[in-house]
């Protein structure tokens, strides 16, 4: 267990994850994870089953098999986190997931996040609400990845803002607003930048701006 919470308070995607709590709410969440460890070739999530839990990948190489078998699905390591959609509406596990390089998992069930909803709300309300951010955030990089309706109409928003691939988990990796803020900004100045550029360019060749 020591070894968990070292990687939660030291793994920035984790950290980030927890961004918002404070030591105390961090100390009920932590209480709660129970890690187990895995070699490779075990089997730690079986497809189609019911387990509701967060899923906190400490250390190792996990890899999914889903229905597209016997082609090899992602792989997860420190950081990863799995089982949003099953935390959050008990649905079934739509993977196998087989460990690759020994390692450690973290699990969070639902029913310790329920125990606390009835003594401490405000500590729960506020894991729920790390929960749903993540979920927005996969969602998001999910759909700038849908190459049938979302790729095109996000990426070309993404390149006037001056975005790469990484500033869409920009929260969940350096957790702070100030941060993201400065982000938009320097996107801004950029798209200026541009613009000032290509005006300069129009007027030298003998063209009004902005025509």
């Amino acid at each position: 267990m020591k070894k968990v919470r070292e990687f939660f308070n030291k793994n920035n995607i984790i950290k980030t994850f927890l961004n918002g709590l404070d030591k105390r709410d961090e100390r009920v969440f932590l209480t709660d994870i129970k890690a187990s460890g895995f070699v490779a070739g075990d089997r730690v999530i079986r497809i189609n089953s019911k387990d509701r839990a967060l899923y906190f990948v400490v250390a190792g190489s996990f890899f999914a098999i889903d229905d597209s078998y016997p082609n090899k699905g992602p792989t997860y390591k420190a950081g990863a986190v799995l089982g949003i959609d099953q935390f959050l509406k008990d649905d079934y596990w739509n993977i196998d997931l087989i460990c690759s390089e020994d390692g450690i998992i973290g699990r969070y069930e639902y029913d310790s996040f329920d125990a606390i909803k009835y003594n401490n709300a405000a500590t729960a309300s506020k894991i729920y609400n790390r929960v749903i951010r993540f979920k927005c955030y996969q969602m998001l990089y999910n759909y700038k990845n849908n190459k049938e309706y979302f790729s095109d109409r996000i990426n070309n928003k993404a390149t006037k803002m001056g975005l790469e691939d990484e500033d869409y988990f920009i929260d969940l990796q350096l957790g702070g607003e100030k941060e993201i803020i400065n982000l938009f900004k320097s996107a801004a100045a950029k798209k200026v930048s541009s613009l000032e550029h290509s005006n300069k360019e129009n007027m030298t060749d003998g063209k009004a701006p902005f025509t």
